[in-house]
C-alpha cells in the first residue's frame, strides 16, 4: 500500500474544484493509487510524474514517490496548460525537504 502526501498548493487546485464531477473522480483516483494502482502515468522530467485521468479528458495529476510516499504537487489542468503545469511542478519537486521521504 502507498501513502499518499498532499501538498498544500494540491489541496488549493482539489479545493477549487468545488462540486465539479472532476473532484469525485479525483478522490477516486487517489484511493486506487493508494492501493497501488499506477496506470496512465509517465515521467515528465526531474523526478515528476504526470498521472493522466482518463475519465477527464485533459486533466493531470502531478506526483514525485519516495519510496512508498507519493507526493502530489500540482492538479493538472486543461491539456493546453501543460507545459506550464509541468514547469511549476518540478520546481514543488525541487523545493520539497526530507520529511516528505519516507521514514
Amino acid at each position: 500500500m502507498l501513502t499518499i502526501k498532499r501538498t498544500p498548493s494540491f489541496d488549493a487546485w482539489f479545493a477549487s474544484l468545488g462540486t465539479h464531477p472532476t473532484r469525485s473522480r479525483v478522490l477516486l483516483r487517489l484511493r486506487k493509487t493508494q492501493m497501488g494502482v499506477l496506470d496512465t502515468t509517465v515521467p515528465v522530467g526531474q523526478g515528476v510524474y504526470e498521472m493522466r485521468e482518463p475519465t477527464c479528458p485533459g486533466w493531470r495529476l502531478y506526483y514525485v514517490q519516495r519510496g512508498s510516499v507519493l507526493v502530489f504537487m500540482l492538479g493538472g489542468d486543461e491539456h493546453s496548460l501543460q507545459h506550464k503545469d509541468v514547469v511549476a511542478a518540478q520546481a514543488v519537486a525541487a523545493a520539497l525537504d526530507d520529511s516528505d521521504q519516507e521514514t
